[in-house]
């Protein structure tokens, strides 16, 4: 993906408090803020208890941000997931337009279901920081699999 679509997936989680991990040390940040600048490069700012820390989502050279937003995969949605110390399925809280038409498209946990639930339901998977748009793996860490070292 692209900057600028980075740009617009990150920015969508910002009132959501979404923790990135940093590939080097493993250390864990919160999404602070976004800036595109004027010559196109855009910073994302970071911080956690101890320090903030900025990189840009790629750099002149191409390079690309050493840290990775830490999300659920939406093959989660019918598993229990954790959210504020607090064990849910999310599947279980969504109105669907028609069980049939929100069903048909389970087995593979694509866009299709995100087209058969309200835009409140959306934001809410935004939330629960669920890969709403379709980061491939390479792109994040599954928050399902990550385990503390």
């Amino acid at each position: 993906m692209n900057k600028d679509e980075l740009l617009k997936i990150y920015s969508a989680y910002l009132p959501y408090d979404l923790l990135f991990i940093e590939g080097v040390t493993n250390a864990i940040y919160r999404l602070k803020t976004i800036n595109k600048r004027t010559d196109g490069f855009v910073r994302v700012e970071f911080s956690n208890s101890k320090i903030a820390i900025s990189d840009f989502i790629e750099d002149e050279d191409g390079n690309k941000m050493n840290f990775k937003p830490i999300i659920y995969d939406l093959s989660y949605l019918t598993k229990e997931i954790e959210y504020k110390g607090k064990m849910i399925i999310p599947m279980n809280h969504f109105i669907f337009k028609s069980t049939q038409e929100a069903f048909e498209g389970l087995p593979e946990f694509n866009e299709h279901l995100v087209n058969y639930i309200k835009y409140d339901d959306v934001k809410q998977l935004l939330e629960w920081h669920f890969n709403v748009f379709g980061l491939p793996e390479s792109e994040y860490i599954n928050k399902a699999t990550l385990t503390n070292k």
